[in-house]
């Protein structure tokens, strides 16, 4: 049988074997966890720029939407102002037809529909 001192001479480098086999297999799977954080850091960053590019092309797109509502009414306000002016052509004529007698408004009719 073996001394003790001896055994603990004969146990050491098994012991470091078991203390390096456990240190490697915990590198190993801090590796892999690091792999994986940079993984998510990675796709984390792509949807932060693909949201960033989402956002700018909304904030486009509202850009027009904004544009397109304003051209509508300008051409709105075109339009009331079209309206009125033809309202005041009308309220003209229909004051000239009044003076006018019976025949020029017939003859004024006819005029109009040809």
């Amino acid at each position: 049988m073996l001394s003790p001192s001896k055994r603990k001479e004969t146990d050491l480098p098994s012991r470091c074997d078991i203390a390096l086999a456990e240190w490697t297999e915990m590198k190993n799977q801090l590796d892999e966890l690091v792999s994986g954080i940079s993984l998510h850091y990675d796709y984390y960053d792509k949807c932060s720029e693909e949201s960033k590019q989402l956002l700018n092309k909304i904030q486009s797109v509202e850009a027009d939407i904004n544009q397109f509502n304003d051209d509508i009414a300008k051409v709105n306000d075109d339009i009331r102002q079209i309206e009125e002016q033809l309202n005041e052509r009308v309220k003209g004529v229909k004051h000239i037809m009044s003076l006018a007698t019976s025949e020029e408004r017939v003859e004024w009719h006819k005029w109009m529909t040809n």
